[in-house]
Parts: structure tokens; sequence; C-alpha cells
């Protein structure tokens, strides 16, 4: 019985600490996406979404073609360096309304090509999103 307590004391650490870090395939993918508690709500796609970037209010959004379906962050700097503390406002659509959060201290977790990988560990939200010239 001891034995059993000790392993499920560990799956539970392994579990919580995992819950902790940016999912590995969204830093090995250049889709641009939100991903809110492990559940990815929006994602880019080339063929219908419509990417934009604002460098004067420092905005990013990503929406479908008629932005029925978006999410839209504002950042409180332009994120320039792996393991800058970046602040952002975000939105975003559910199945019935829109969703919103503010004053959210995300980490950049990459950047390359002007795409920038973000991670809030105390919210458990990534962004994707792209810096456009």
């Amino acid at each position: 019985m001891k034995r059993l307590s000790v392993i499920i004391a560990v799956l539970l650490v392994l579990t919580a600490c995992n819950r902790n870090k940016i999912e590995p395939e969204m830093l090995e993918s250049d889709n641009l996406c939100l991903s809110i508690k492990g559940r990815t709500v929006f994602t880019y796609d080339e063929d219908d979404c419509q990417i934009s970037f604002n460098r004067s209010s420092r905005t990013f959004r990503i929406g479908d073609d008629t932005m029925d379906d978006f999410f839209t962050l504002t950042t409180n700097v332009i994120p320039s360096s792996k393991g800058e503390k970046v602040k952002g406002d975000i939105q975003w659509t559910s199945e019935s309304s829109v969703q919103s959060r503010k004053y959210i201290q995300f980490e950049v977790q990459k950047i390359e090509n002007g795409t920038v990988w973000l991670w809030s560990k105390t919210d458990r939200i990534a962004a994707v999103v792209r810096i456009l010239d």
C-alpha cells in the first residue's frame, strides 16, 4: 500500500509539472494558435483566415475571413527575445460568446522569423502570433 501511495504521488507531481509547460508540439509548430488550459481554442488556417499586427498598439489579431472566430492579443511591449516577460490582454471567441482575460503575464518561449511563442504558466495560456512588418 505504501508503495502504491509513492507511485501515485510521483505521477501527480509529473502531471503537475507538465501543466506548467507549454505543449512541446506547439513549440515545434509554426502554426499560429491560442491554447487555454491545454485546449486549443483557435488555430490559423491559411485558406480561410487572416492575420494582422498593429505595431503602434502592439495588437496581434488572427481570425477567419468573417471574423466570427478570432483571437486578439494586445501586449505591453513587442516581444523581442526568448525569456522576456510580456503582459497582455486576450480576447477570443468560444462557441457561444466572446471571452477575455486581462493582465496575463507571458514569457517568450521562442522567436523565429517573426513568429513568437508565448506561455503563461500561471494561467496555462499559450499563444503563437506573428510580428508583421
